[in-house]
């Protein structure tokens, strides 16, 4: 084995080359193009890809803070109440191909649900056509994305008239008896007597407003929803209650399924984006959306009416102007909350009303009493056999609503005059609104 000789110290650099001339820098070999302009890039576009990356960190964290004061200041309205109720939910068996299910609302204050082992076989409580019990209106509670039918224990609540944790005993007892007797029934011709019995669809709160396939099957199955209950609770008009997209799809009923249409023939919702949805990203709900679009005349809704509730500015997911519903169906006509709940003395001297957020909505009693009036005009109007015109008339008269403008042009001149004043009062221009 040869060793290497270091006994003339380290190696040096080579300096020449093999024909003995001195290495210049010219004779050097030249760095790769891509090296060269990497380095010349890095040198310019670095600092400033550092102040953009500055400016996104700021700008970011401006908005978290101004979350929290928006939440803190502009989302705590006192135009609402809660709605409490001793609830529990009965499933209904619904013959579909749909992963769904189908509850019954029932209160631990309603006498007529003390035992429920006759709810196996009769859930709907007909019985005797001759007993007063079984004068009955159904009302269909429809949630939206990611909604439960858990949200129904709020309109549930208002059906039969016991909505309140501070009722007084005596009120109680009185009510109960009311419905025992039937006295109170759904189809009483004075709204004190009215009640209605309420029904929610499950959607397992799957994200309908990101999947037209969702929103496909929710339709189908309150369709087959609406026709059993009919069927078994013997009723010629089901009224839907909908939150957010399951206003969409309650819409949606009659025109895809039109044996629905002589039953379903009022639908009042909340919060709901009729004339326009501002998260539609799979073309499936684009679908869905284009269907309600090319149906906006269409025969099967010649007779539905429709009653849009929108929360407005608070409401943080669907702006006021997307629950316009006066100009794509029929027969709709288009309400702020703000405007026809009643005037809280205590609560709302000085201090302008600018609603509620998108799940507030739900259980907000102040809302949800309004709703019940609709509801039980709508029951009304439908016994003694006026159509969907004469409905929403009545309707206006009962929201003492200015008929003198277009339902969508005085809809249009509320909103805005709710930002202005908005402005007004806190001061500061929002770019938004």
């Amino acid at each position: 084995m040869v060793k290497r000789d270091n006994s003339h110290g380290p190696r040096k650099r080579r300096t020449s080359l093999q024909d003995g001339s001195p290495i210049t820098e010219n004779d050097s070999e030249p760095l790769p193009q891509a090296v060269q302009s990497g380095k010349k890039e890095f040198d310019i576009f670095g600092p400033r890809l550092r102040r953009v990356w500055v400016f996104l960190h700021f700008c970011a964290l401006f908005w978290v803070i101004w979350g929290f004061v928006i939440r803190a200041t502009f989302h705590t309205g006192t135009e609402c109440d809660m709605t409490y109720s001793r609830y529990q939910f009965f499933p209904v068996p619904v013959k579909t191909k749909t992963p769904y299910q189908l509850y019954k609302f029932m209160d631990r204050g309603d006498p007529r649900h003390g035992n429920n082992q006759h709810l196996q076989e009769d859930w709907c409580g007909v019985g005797d056509s001759e007993n007063p019990l079984s004068k009955r209106h159904i009302v269909l509670y429809v949630p939206g994305h990611w909604g439960s039918h858990l949200q129904a224990r709020s309109i549930g609540a208002h059906g039969i008239q016991m909505t309140g944790a501070r009722m007084p005993h005596v009120y109680m007892q009185k009510a109960a008896q009311a419905i025992q007797t039937g006295q109170w029934n759904g189809q009483a011709t004075d709204e004190s007597s009215f009640i209605f019995d309420v029904y929610a669809a499950d959607f397992l709160e799957q994200g309908s407003a990101l999947h037209g396939k969702f929103l496909l099957e929710q339709t189908e199955f309150v369709a087959e929803a609406v026709s059993t209950l009919a069927q078994k609770c013997e009723v010629s008009s089901i009224t839907i209650l909908a939150h957010s997209v399951g206003g969409l799809v309650a819409r949606a009923v009659p025109i895809l399924h039109p044996e629905t249409q002589p039953i379903l023939q009022n639908i009042i919702t909340l919060a709901t984006p009729h004339s326009g949805f501002p998260y539609a990203l799979e073309k499936g709900v684009h679908d869905f959306l284009s269907i309600l679009a090319e149906n906006q005349t269409s025969k099967m809704l010649e007779d539905t009416l429709v009653v849009s509730i929108s929360g407005g500015l608070r409401d943080e997911l669907i702006p006021p102007e997307a629950c316009d519903v006066s100009k794509v169906v029929p027969h709709g006509i288009s309400v702020l909350a703000p405007d026809i709940i009643p005037l809280q003395k205590d609560k709302d001297f000085g201090q302008p009303r600018f609603g509620m957020d998108h799940k507030c909505i739900v259980w907000c009693h102040s809302v949800l009493s309004v709703a019940r009036n609709i509801i039980f005009a709508v029951a009304d109007t439908d016994k003694k056999g006026r159509n969907a015109s004469e409905r929403l008339e009545q309707i206006q008269n009962l929201l003492k609503m200015n008929t003198t403008l277009d339902s969508s042009d005085a809809y249009q001149v509320r909103v805005k005059k709710m930002k202005s004043d908005f402005q007004e009062f806190n001061g500061f221009f929002v770019p938004w609104l």
